[in-house]
């Protein structure tokens, strides 16, 4: 039977390229721009970005063909553009499954030489982009409101455990199991709401909460850089968001 999907594709810029035209400290810097061919424009109208347009059409013509299975998730991608216009450096920054994140670096890789590469004072340099795609059935709850039940369930979790630590009838060998198992549920619905939204920095925050609890200061600390980098980065990145029924 034919899945119905709901694409929601956000185009997010990294911190170099995050607008069209910035000058700093009069440094022109240009952000790389697709520049090869849009079809369906009937139904991308309201989208700003031409590779919005391209990648909307062709994930939505791979769900159409059936020949394969997508699952509810956001598949985040960041990739290089090169002097030349081409691609490379493709790193899945947050993975639904082989088959979506496949799907999405096959579409942008197919789009290699038709960029106009990012520049400084007009010199063609290298320059990092990302997409951010979702997919979600229509079907089902949104992918949002799935994300905040998880972390939901998760913060209720981690707040147990906490209790579980300071209970003054458990041994502490009974303590630290029984609050080390809820932790580890905790970090558990944590991850499956991050897997739905990635870019939500409460759920990375508590993430980072969960590992301390756990003694993974190695992952603790990887968290809140992300973190760091999440809230720094909302201040300049410009975000198109595009849903479509299929």
């Amino acid at each position: 039977m034919k899945r119905v999907l709901l694409f929601t594709v956000l185009i997010v810029f990294s911190l170099i390229s995050m607008a069209q035209v910035y000058n700093y400290e009069e440094v022109i810097v240009r952000a790389p721009k697709y520049s090869g061919p849009v079809y369906g424009v009937e139904n991308t109208k309201d989208m700003i970005n031409p590779i919005s347009k391209f990648l909307y059409q062709d994930l939505s013509n791979k769900v159409q063909a059936e020949y394969t299975e997508f699952q509810e998730g956001t598949v985040v991608i960041d990739f290089t553009v090169n002097e030349d216009g081409s691609l490379e450096n493709f790193i899945v920054r947050n993975s639904v499954s082989y088959t979506n994140d496949n799907e999405v670096i096959e579409s942008i890789k197919s789009t290699s030489g038709k960029w106009i590469p990012g520049s400084k004072d007009g010199v063609p340099v290298q320059m990092e982009k990302r997409v951010v795609i979702a997919f979600s059935d229509e079907n089902s709850p949104a992918l949002e409101e799935q994300a905040i039940y998880y972390s939901t369930k998760g913060i209720r979790k981690f707040y147990k455990a906490e209790q579980c630590e300071s209970d003054p009838f458990l041994s502490d060998e009974v303590r630290l199991k029984r609050s080390d198992r809820k932790y580890h549920t905790a970090l558990n619905r944590f991850n499956k709401a991050e897997s739905l939204r990635p870019e939500e920095a409460q759920i990375i925050f508590w993430q980072a909460k969960t590992y301390e609890k756990l003694g993974d200061d190695l992952m603790r600390d990887l968290k809140l850089l992300d973190f760091d980098e999440l809230v720094e980065s909302a201040k300049y990145v410009t975000t198109e968001v595009i849903n479509v029924y299929i």
